[in-house]
């Protein structure tokens, strides 16, 4: 999957979120879900996305992993809360 969003910074270098954001893309596991009856597609559990971040070394304590990928859904929109 392309990144269709890329940030320059000044210098010509892509900013720092849109590197992880194609990391955490490439490594988060997607799965169909059901919960209370409802099935949700091509989704993941937030503590998956947060045991990534700490094994790819992206944060150090998983307050601040959480704290990543929290801007990471904000920032970028590449995902949303879905319960």
């Amino acid at each position: 999957q392309k990144d269709s969003h890329i940030i320059m910074s000044d210098d010509g270098s892509k900013d720092p979120l849109d590197i992880i954001a194609a990391r955490f893309r490439a490594g988060v596991e997607l799965k169909n879900r059901r919960y209370r009856l409802t099935t949700y597609k091509s989704c993941f559990v937030g503590r998956d996305a947060v045991d990534f971040v700490l094994r790819e070394g992206l944060a150090a304590t998983r307050e601040e992993a959480v704290d990543l990928c929290q801007s990471i859904m904000t920032e970028l929109s590449l995902f949303e809360h879905v319960t």
